[in-house]
Order: C-alpha cells, then sequence, then structure tokens
C-alpha cells in the first residue's frame, strides 16, 4: 500500500462513505533525514491510541479488523515520499486511504461514525491547480502547476519568442531592446535609445506580441477556473491586460525574467502570488457575508448553520482553521449540546457542517479562526 496525492475526488470518497466506523489519523512528519524512522513509531502509537479510543467509544472494532490490521502493516514502513509534511490516514468499514500532504497538519485522531475532513480542505486549497505564462522578449513558457506537479504545456500557435511572432526587425535608431541578467526582478525587454518613431514602433511590436500569445493560449487552457500568473517585466502587465480576452479568469503578477529560471524555479516564484490571491478572495467572501446578514442569507448561529447543512441550504461554509465543538445535533427535534470536551457518543460538529455542506454540493472554505465574526467556528451563506 502506497500514499496517494490527495485530490477532489478523493474527498468526495471520504464524504461519501457515509455513517459508520470511521477512524481519521493525521501526523506531520519530517521530510528527510533519520527522524523518519521516528514517523512510523509515532504513527504506529496514534493507530493503537485511535483503537483504544474506538474500543472504549463501543464502535464495532470487527468492522474495522481487516483495514486496521493493513494499517499497521503500512505505519510500520510508511513509505512517504520526501516532499511530504503530512500524512491522513483514513478506516472505515471496508476502506482504508492513505495520503501524503504538503502542508503539515496537526497530530491528531478522530473516531466516530463520520470521517474527519476538515483538517484536508487547507491542504487542497493549496493543491488548487493554476497556471504560469513566463514571457520575455526571448522565451515564452505555459506551465501548468497542480500541487507538487509542474508540467510544461506545448500549446499549438502559442510562439517561441518575438522573433518567431513578428519575424526579425530592425529599427532605425539605436533603440534597443535587451534581456536582464538572470535574476528575477530585472527588468527585461525594456527599451531604451532615441528615436521617438522607433520607440512607438516597438510598443507596437511588443503590444501585437503580447497579443498573439493571448489569442493562441487562452482558448487552449483547459480549466478556466484556474488563476493564470504573468511572470513578465512591469511594462507588459497592462498591455497583456489590454489583448486579454480571457478577462473572466483570474489573473495575477510576478515581475521579473524568468530567463535563466526553472519550470519549478517558475511555478515556485509564482506559489506566494496566487496564495495571496485566495487570501483576497477569502477576504471578500467575509466582507460579503457582512452585507448579507442583514437579509437572512447568512447562518451564524450554530443550529442554524447544522440545520442549513443538513437541509442543502448551505452554499458557502466558511470554517475555522482550529478548534473544536463537541456534541449531537439532531435537526427533527431541533435539540442541539454542545461543548469544547468531548464526551461519550459525542461528533465534532464543524467537520458535521462541513460533511454536509459538500454532500450537498455547497462550497467550504478554511479560514484563520480569528476572521470569522464573535469568536465563532463556521458561519455560513445561504441559497435561500
Amino acid at each position: 500500500m502506497n500514499t496517494l496525492p490527495l485530490t477532489r475526488d478523493e474527498l468526495e470518497r471520504l464524504v461519501a462513505a457515509g455513517d459508520g466506523p470511521s477512524i481519521s489519523l493525521f501526523l506531520p512528519t519530517n521530510r528527510f533525514g533519520p527522524e523518519r524512522q521516528q514517523d512510523r513509531r509515532r504513527l504506529v502509537h496514534l493507530l493503537s491510541q485511535a483503537r483504544q479510543a474506538a474500543v472504549n467509544e463501543g464502535l464495532a472494532m470487527a468492522e474495522l479488523a481487516g483495514p486496521f490490521e493493513a494499517a499497521v502493516a503500512f505505519a510500520e514502513s510508511l513509505p512517504i515520499g520526501e516532499a511530504a509534511a503530512g500524512i491522513a490516514l483514513f478506516l472505515g468499514r471496508n476502506l482504508l486511504r492513505a495520503f501524503h500532504l504538503e502542508l503539515p497538519v496537526h497530530e491528531a485522531f478522530f473516531v466516530g461514525h463520520r470521517f474527519q475532513v476538515r483538517p484536508l480542505l487547507a491542504v487542497l486549497e493549496a493543491r488548487e491547480p493554476f497556471y504560469v505564462l513566463a514571457v520575455s522578449l526571448h522565451s515564452v513558457r505555459v506551465l501548468e502547476v497542480d500541487g507538487p506537479e509542474v508540467h510544461r504545456l506545448d500549446l499549438a500557435g502559442v510562439p517561441a519568442n518575438i522573433d518567431q511572432a513578428l519575424g526579425y526587425v530592425e529599427y532605425q535608431s539605436d533603440l534597443q531592446m535587451h534581456s536582464a541578467q538572470p535574476s528575477l526582478g530585472r527588468k527585461s525587454g525594456t527599451m531604451h535609445g532615441h528615436g521617438d518613431g522607433d520607440e512607438e514602433r516597438m510598443k507596437r511590436d511588443i503590444s501585437r506580441y503580447l497579443q498573439l500569445i493571448a489569442e493562441a493560449l487562452e482558448p487552449q487552457l483547459p480549466n478556466r477556473e484556474a488563476p493564470l500568473v504573468l511572470m513578465a517585466v512591469e511594462e507588459y502587465f497592462p498591455i497583456y491586460r489590454a489583448v486579454s480576452r480571457r478577462l473572466e479568469q483570474q489573473q495575477v503578477q510576478v515581475a521579473g525574467n524568468a530567463d535563466f529560471l526553472t519550470d519549478r524555479e517558475i511555478a515556485e516564484k509564482a506559489r506566494p502570488a496566487i496564495a495571496r490571491l485566495r487570501k483576497e478572495q477569502q477576504s471578500r467572501e467575509l466582507s460579503r457575508l457582512r452585507e448579507l446578514a442583514g437579509n437572512g442569507r447568512v447562518a451564524a448561529d450554530l443550529a442554524a448553520v447544522l440545520s442549513a447543512a443538513i437541509t442543502g441550504r448551505v452554499n458557502h461554509l466558511l470554517a475555522a482553521d482550529r478548534g473544536e465543538l463537541w456534541g449531537r445535533f439532531e435537526i427533527e427535534r431541533s435539540w442541539l449540546t454542545a461543548r469544547t470536551e468531548r464526551e461519550p457518543a459525542d461528533e465534532e460538529l464543524v467537520n458535521r457542517a462541513v460533511l454536509e455542506t459538500l454532500s450537498h454540493g455547497g462550497e467550504v472554505s478554511v479560514v484563520r479562526a480569528d476572521e470569522l465574526p464573535s469568536g465563532q467556528l463556521m458561519v455560513a451563506a445561504l441559497r435561500y
């Protein structure tokens, strides 16, 4: 058994598992060195603790005997790749899943009748795919970044450089176009010289160059929801924005010359810009929730959020990245008990809302707990 990359499809599989004896484990791992041997011992110990807790809880352990035996064998070898910062392990009726995670998680286990999926959401958000268009006069590269994977796309009609796009051109003045030295942040393709006619002509050439790139590139990007990062000198940003036809796609910019960077280095330079974009999106959603609060389209009370999630009325749930609420909720009787410390037969109520929202096709985002109003652990935008 090997660890799997975490995907939306795998999350949906966990959500769809439904009620039944379930064990969820999360372990931060060491990427390199002899400490990885300690990870094996820690995971075996965590499994032992979870098993005892499941027995104390009265779960039907006979239904987990096969998956548990396989999980212990897996833990004793722990084939985690060097890129893994954490591992998530899920044991259920006829189900065993192990995922390697690019982000660290807090060590914990959960036993009950549903899988605990909330710790996976931040990892999935960080794995969301995006594209990078790295442009200079001498080079055009299009990359698809999906989690840790970086692929260069060979798209028909996208020119390799300005010469291929426009053919070789000469200027009468001493105006020059040149690239910078190999350090991101320095200018590339800047314009120098005398002769206003040539300078205007060069600006038109660059505009035409970027237009040809956009016309060939944008119809071929398969994921219309994935953001596009433009990596180029700053002078190109407004020009590309003007010629782009894919204005509904989120676009962000990273200034600098990528000619001397590898594909993976380009992707790593782009990740902080994508993280900022997603942070801005969450901030806008929080602001929108505050605006909707006055018209009954927002639920913040715990019972109201749970009721809306169970009945499929949650459009977007914002859940805190930390903190737990234990208890029970019965929608038929509108009966709720909630506490911070777990008692027998309790379930984690924030996770319940997450599972119910996802199972009804709603969206869930994880935010810092201090960003939610009044110290709450979740708030929901309602469909109706």
